[in-house]
């Protein structure tokens, strides 16, 4: 058998082997010695063990094979953290110095970690832990992307650990105040990209959206800050789902981002930006920079709350916005809730006629949870 490894240039044959999956990569190892020396490092730069029993093996691998522990970059598991026997996961990490990126459900409680993950850029979180379980995070050297669901801290801390490499940050379903958020972003100086899913506790002492003090928080990145998604929903420990409940879910609105001059893309609920009160006429105008390229609506707590933002009533605000946003806008796009198809094909069509007007693309999605990760995220 022809082995194209020593035929190939080096670089020529990693590339050819990077397209293979880790099944295939496996299968690639087994065809000959020549092949597994040249596949194996390549099969082990990005490992994904599926259950408890394949990280023990993948334990016991490395022990008996240290000179792999250098070419790991990348883990993935997916598995609970209760299917990990005690001790493997957080010895697994201490093991792993050249580790580039991380996906876990939950983070191992060890507070020695930090100093064995020089290298860690990527962090990626599947459960719900309290906040002040991850500070250690911000203390990674080199991190750049957090992603997590976070709940308010079990003891909120003093002091929080300080990065100037982190530049995208992504809040999944989280229950943090804008008070706890305000903590972190004031300890990321560097923040790009920002992904805030705030789900409010009904049964929590307060039990509502505040757009004051959410802009108080963003006002710590607003010199870096070049991507913001917003997203709003009330939960309750007591209950699966929560429809029209009696209540006010948003205080005041998210008010001026004028000093945000690197903003140039905004996902943004209509309660957050209009505020909750349908007789108050905020300016627009006065809302976003110069620098806003690309504004995304969402109807937010449209199923939840008693939602007095009808169709023509936004219609009416935008219509003055798109005109006097002109050409600065680029894309306008709008993900309407389609369930009670409030937004028919006509009300649609007068959207568009406004974007068109005022020479802006318009995307309208009809499902609400498509581009959910839109490509402007860097």
């Amino acid at each position: 058998m022809v082995n194209f490894a020593d035929i190939l240039p080096t670089e020529c044959t990693t590339a050819i082997l990077s397209f293979l999956q880790q099944h295939d990569l496996l299968v690639a190892m087994r065809v000959c010695r020549a092949w597994h020396q040249v596949t194996e490092p390549l099969f082990y730069q990005n490992l994904q063990p599926q259950t408890a029993t394949s990280m023990a093996s993948l334990l016991r691998t490395l022990e008996s094979r240290p000179d792999l522990i250098p070419v790991i970059h990348h883990l993935f598991v997916t598995f609970e953290n209760d299917e990990i026997i005690p001790g493997h996961q957080a010895y697994l990490l201490r093991r792993l110095s050249n580790l580039y990126s991380l996906h876990l459900p939950r983070w191992p409680q060890d507070g020695k970690l930090g100093y064995f993950l020089p290298s860690l850029r990527q962090v990626v979180l599947g459960y719900k832990s309290p906040m002040d379980e991850l500070r250690l995070l911000w203390s990674f050297p080199s991190i750049e992307s957090i992603e997590a669901c976070l709940d308010d801290p079990i003891c909120t801390p003093d002091i929080w650990p300080t990065t100037k490499t982190l530049t995208k940050l992504k809040l999944n379903r989280s229950s943090i105040s804008e008070e706890s958020l305000a903590i972190i972003l004031q300890a990321s100086p560097s923040l790009k990209s920002l992904h805030y899913d705030h789900q409010c506790n009904v049964a929590g002492e307060k039990a509502w959206h505040d757009g004051n003090r959410l802009r108080g928080a963003l006002y710590h990145i607003r010199d870096t800050l070049e991507y913001l998604e917003i997203r709003m929903g009330l939960y309750s420990p007591y209950a699966e789902e929560l429809i029209y409940l009696n209540l006010i879910p948003v205080q005041n609105h998210i008010g001026s981002l004028k000093d945000f001059q690197n903003l140039r893309s905004l996902v943004i609920p209509i309660a957050a930006l209009f505020g909750w009160n349908v007789e108050l006429d905020h300016d627009l105008t006065d809302v976003f920079p110069a620098s806003l390229t690309h504004l995304s609506l969402v109807e937010d707590l449209v199923m939840q709350c008693t939602y007095e933002w009808s169709e023509q009533l936004v219609l009416e605000r935008l219509g003055t916005f798109l005109a006097q946003m002109a050409p600065q806008l680029e894309l306008f796009e709008f993900r309407p809730d389609h369930i009670f198809e409030r937004w028919t094909e006509e009300l649609e069509g007068s959207l568009r006629v406004l974007c068109l007007r005022d020479g802006v693309r318009c995307i309208i999605h009809q499902d609400e949870d498509v581009d959910e990760d839109s490509d402007e995220d860097p």
